[in-house]
């Protein structure tokens, strides 16, 4: 399991919040967060929103895949944070400390299933420049061991164009993760889970089409990994997407049956 040596860096940030006391929260985000993020005034100073946020980053790259979305939207406000971003802030402080006995299993004795990725987008869901958020992560023998959350550098005109951005992000890194095993005498192979029929279709088509000329360059960087057998890429329904943790704030119960699979488990 990995996370046992973050427990005290865990309890480090609950304790200079000042949440010690403080009501524990069932989930990360707020789900309506995006909605009213503009709400609210704006703090005299940011530098404690700043210090929270940097504590935060450093357990969601390490050990916490959970808050990696809650904490990378989040982070996007540094500059100019308000009360309501403040206050989400501490609600991920406040879930850290309702789920400080989570560690996360990067490892699962008698499985050998090789490299496995989940892939996923959350379609113009920043509400300020309608940029999409890209999130995949992997396994290796069944255990994480790679997630990422990003704001993709571009706007996206449809729900396609957006998850095939996300699987040319998540393809550079299955493909890294294959080379370094192999640096250690184990090629495994790699297979990515896409939820998105029409992306799949798109990569199999001989010829582009007008609608997505526009983004055949990360278009045929996929299509010619997938032709030389670096990646396959598989569908996925929606409803066992592990990436979907990595996209957007989630409800209680989604949160919790795709926080056990991706492995984070409470241990005792």
């Amino acid at each position: 399991y990995r996370g046992c040596s973050f427990l005290c860096r865990n309890l480090f940030v609950i304790k200079t919040s000042g949440l010690v006391d403080a009501k524990i929260s069932p989930i990360p985000l707020d789900p309506g967060y995006v909605k009213r993020e503009e709400e609210g005034e704006a703090l005299l100073t940011n530098y404690d929103y700043q210090k929270t946020i940097g504590k935060l980053l450093y357990i969601a790259i390490n050990t916490r895949p959970d808050i990696a979305a809650a904490v990378s939207i989040l982070s996007r406000k540094t500059n100019r944070p308000t009360q309501t971003d403040w206050n989400e802030v501490k609600r991920v402080v406040r879930y850290l400390k309702g789920t400080i006995e989570f560690r996360l299993r990067i490892s699962q004795i008698g499985t050998r299933d090789g490299i496995i990725g989940y892939c996923d987008s959350d379609w113009a869901e920043n509400k300020q420049d309608r940029k999409s958020n890209s999130g995949y992560v992997f396994t290796v023998n069944g255990g994480t061991v790679s997630w990422a959350c990003r704001k993709q550098n571009c706007v996206s005109l449809s729900t396609t164009e957006a998850e095939l951005i996300a699987l040319s992000e998540a393809t550079q890194e299955a493909i890294w993760l294959r080379l370094l095993l192999k640096e250690l005498n184990d090629e495994q192979e790699v297979l990515v889970y896409e939820d998105n029929q029409s992306c799949l279709k798109l990569l199999a088509r001989e010829q582009l089409s007008n609608r997505t000329k526009h983004i055949c360059t990360r278009y045929h960087f996929t299509k010619d990994q997938i032709n030389r057998g670096e990646v396959t890429c598989v569908y996925c329904p929606s409803e066992e997407m592990i990436a979907d943790l990595l996209t957007k704030p989630l409800a209680r119960m989604k949160i919790q049956k795709l926080v056990n699979m991706i492995g984070l488990t409470a241990t005792i």
